[in-house]
């Protein structure tokens, strides 16, 4: 938050374990700073932190640290999010 003010973005999962995910955004967020997660393709919630950022062109990819909640979630849930992440057969 800046200033009390919640900031949202939408990204993109360039990978993911159930220890940390790596994330395309249009924005940095600094390092260390602890942000909620939300993924409603696979309904799943909770915090991370990011742990390392890069500039990749017009873009910044992020390296985020899940917390417990989010690794167990991830952990249930990974046969379903390796499915979704699978490309699609035509």
């Amino acid at each position: 938050m800046d200033g009390g003010q919640a900031k949202f973005t939408r990204g993109r999962c360039v990978d993911l374990s159930v220890d940390g995910l790596l994330l395309e955004l249009p924005v940095s967020i600094q390092v260390r700073n602890v942000v909620t997660l939300r993924f409603d393709r696979i309904q799943l919630i909770g915090t991370a932190s990011v742990r390392h950022t890069r500039r990749a062109g017009m873009k910044f990819l992020l390296g985020f640290e899940l917390s417990q909640h989010l690794r167990e979630q991830i952990a249930r849930n990974l046969e379903t999010i390796q499915a979704l992440s699978l490309p699609s057969r035509s």
